[in-house]
Parts: C-alpha cells; sequence; structure tokens
C-alpha cells in the first residue's frame, strides 16, 4: 500500500473503506446472472467461428473430391476413355492441389481461432466461479481470511490526502468489468459516503 499526503493515516478507518469497497462488488457480482458476465457477444462470437471452421471443413472435403474426380478421369483419358485431354487434366489437378493447400490453411486458422475463444470462454468461467466462491466466503471469513481473499481480489491501493484511495484490481476478464463497473484501476474518496462512515 502507498501512501501520499497526510503522514498519519487510520489502518482501522482503511480497512473499513476496503471492506466496504469489497462487499460492494462482490454483491455486485453475486446480483449478476452468469450469462449477463460471461458476455453473450462472446458466445456468437463463438458461434461464428464454429461456422466458419465448418464452412472451412466442407470447401476442403470439396475440394479433395473434385481432386478425386479429376484423377478418375485423368486415368480415363490415358485409356482412351475420356474426351478432355491429359494435360487439362494434369493442369486442373496442379490447380485443385494448390486450392486444398490454401482450404487446408484456411481450415486451421478457423479450427485456431474457435480454440483460442473457447479456452477463454473456459477461462471466463472459472474467473466467474472463483469471484462467486469469494463473495460467498468472505462474509464468512475470519479478519486473516478476509485479508487473504482481498490480496487475491486486489492488485494495489494507494492512500492519498484525505483518504483518497485509489484501488487496483485483479479481475482479468473485460466483460465482468464493464458489466459490474469494476475498472482495473478505481478511486474511492474518503467522503463517498457509502464506503467511507465506517470510522
Amino acid at each position: 500500500m502507498e501512501c501520499e499526503g497526510q503522514s498519519g493515516y487510520s489502518v482501522k478507518k482503511v480497512d473499513a473503506i476496503i471492506d466496504q469497497l469489497i462487499r460492494m462488488k462482490f454483491s455486485e457480482i453475486t446480483a449478476a446472472s452468469e450469462s449477463e458476465i460471461l458476455s453473450s457477444q462472446h458466445e456468437m462470437d463463438i458461434e461464428l467461428a464454429k461456422s466458419k471452421y465448418e464452412m472451412a471443413k466442407a470447401h476442403l472435403l470439396n475440394k479433395q473430391k473434385e481432386l478425386d474426380d479429376y484423377k478418375s478421369e485423368t486415368l480415363k483419358a490415358i485409356r482412351g476413355e475420356s474426351r478432355m485431354s491429359v494435360d487439362l487434366l494434369n493442369t486442373m489437378v496442379a490447380d485443385t492441389e494448390a486450392q486444398i493447400k490454401d482450404a487446408g490453411s484456411t481450415l486451421d486458422a478457423a479450427d485456431q481461432e474457435l480454440k483460442a475463444l473457447l479456452e477463454t470462454s473456459e477461462n471466463r468461467k472459472r474467473e466467474y466461479d472463483r469471484l462467486l466462491s469469494w463473495a460467498d466466503l468472505y462474509d464468512k471469513s475470519s479478519f486473516a481470511a478476509k485479508k487473504m481473499i482481498v490480496s487475491q481480489f486486489i492488485k494495489a491501493v494507494r492512500v492519498g490526502r484525505d483518504y483518497n484511495i485509489e484501488v487496483d484490481f485483479n479481475v482479468s476478464f473485460d466483460e465482468f468489468q464493464s458489466f459490474c463497473g469494476v475498472k482495473s484501476n478505481e478511486s474511492v474518496k474518503a467522503e463517498d459516503a457509502a464506503l467511507v462512515r465506517t470510522a
């Protein structure tokens, strides 16, 4: 905890302000629904990534089938059973092989994008569950346990003149921060009634 301004601060008062702030944030967590916090936009992004992956996969399979057809036709041309020339078919085979390579790269990129979104979704779910468990434990905890929970939830606290307290939160995902009004750096002044009238 960093201090600036006056030289003497009541630890009890600072602890009380932080306690009120934590209680307020935890009540916002428990009041919000999981879907609101985890973001419907993120779910839409996952669905879009799934569609892109399926389209890329279908395109690759079509190109592979097309290549098989050209190769079959080439065999027929060699046997004199096709009206198409071997040279033309060889060109079509080469073009299709290049398209298959591109389609494979597109599929790999779509796969990576989907995996990244799914991993982010899992991380957000874990973060949400962790915050819920902290919120549930906080009120029932001893002073020492509360300190431990606060140390997980808050990165840094700076105390300025007139108990102007600045808090850096450890909350990592943007939807939770924006939905609950938690900023990565939030300032609390001693005159803010709800937070400070706990001497």
